[in-house]
């Protein structure tokens, strides 16, 4: 059994140019392995999507928050 990790992560989306205005992303979370078999759970959200940015990328929704839980194996 190996022991967990926290992860952290920041973005910076610099769209400004093409969307008329940029966003940034996040994310925080936790994994563990038990031999071959990694688990991952995470928590992402953006903030700053706006309107220009959804014309630009896509609906809204995509960019809530959502949390995620990974399972997978080595083999």
């Amino acid at each position: 059994m190996s022991g967990g990790h926290l992860k952290l992560g920041f973005g910076y989306n610099d769209i400004s140019k093409a969307a008329g205005s940029d966003y940034r992303d996040f994310q925080t979370g936790i994994n563990r392995s038990w031999g071959a078999v990694t688990a991952d759970l995470s928590y992402f959200d953006t903030s700053g999507y706006n309107s220009e940015v959804e014309d630009f990328l896509g609906p809204g929704k995509w960019a809530d928050g959502r949390v995620v839980l990974t399972l997978s194996m080595e083999f």
